[in-house]
């Protein structure tokens, strides 16, 4: 890195306040010297408003992320998502690279950018299976779009419908069965009271059934699930 290029990276790390990421002089030498030709020509050709950042700024200078040719446009997409008060956390999912790296990354981002809160596409958005489901597009948008439509107030609520879609399209034993999409589709119309929570116990509800291996090679599962759905409280006998 010559010196021009130099006093550019560092004039960057001081305008998006990323100083304070490096704990040490010593690391941030380190950082600067492993940086490649492509990794110094992204980061100092970009040029946003720190006040429209709403992610960890650290994510600026992800390596995966900095390698990417459209840097610039990646992180135009990431800007859009003004939806992830209660999710910083899961935010570095983002530059995963196989979610860099998936054909439909654009896309997810501005389905995403549209959800109440971006946490439940977060959970799955760099996850193999789902990346590479052929179900991807329409349950994420199930995901976006989750609402508990039984009740009459349904904030607070819609997060587990949300939350139980995202445990199903995340789960290969679903996607290769027959009942995957009319599972996802019914527990989108069915409400919460149905639903269990990822790690809740008893593993009850309508989503555990949808990823039941004995229930999916049961002709009777999408019978049991709408047994279900219309009946919450016989979860114990299915």
């Amino acid at each position: 890195m010559d010196s021009n290029q130099l006093k550019k990276v560092i004039s960057q790390v001081k305008k998006y306040n990323l100083k304070n990421i490096f704990n040490t002089p010593e690391e941030l030498d380190k950082w600067l010297n492993e940086l490649n030709n492509r990794q110094i020509k992204n980061f100092n050709s970009l040029n946003v408003d720190t006040n429209k950042i709403k992610f960890p700024m650290h994510l600026l200078i992800n390596n995966d992320l900095l390698n990417c040719t459209d840097y610039t446009n990646r992180i135009a997409a990431m800007i859009k998502l003004k939806n992830g008060e209660d999710c910083r956390h899961l935010f570095d999912r983002l530059c995963s690279p196989n979610f860099l790296n998936s054909k439909n990354y654009y896309d997810d981002m501005e389905m995403i950018s549209k959800a109440d809160t971006a946490r439940y596409p977060l959970w799955i958005i760099g996850e193999d299976v789902f990346i590479n489901s052929k179900y991807h597009k329409e349950d994420l948008k199930l995901i976006v779009e989750a609402r508990d439509t039984t009740k009459e107030d349904c904030r607070g609520y819609d997060c587990f419908v949300a939350g139980a879609l995202t445990m199903v399209a995340g789960n290969e034993d679903s996607i290769n069965s027959p009942y995957h999409k009319q599972d996802m589709e019914l527990i989108s119309k069915s409400g919460s009271d149905c639903m269990k929570m990822s790690g809740s116990y008893p593993e009850q509800g309508l989503n555990y059934l949808a990823i039941n291996k004995v229930s999916l090679k049961d002709k009777y599962h999408l019978d049991n699930m709408r047994i279900l759905a219309q009946n919450p409280v016989s979860s114990e006998y299915l």
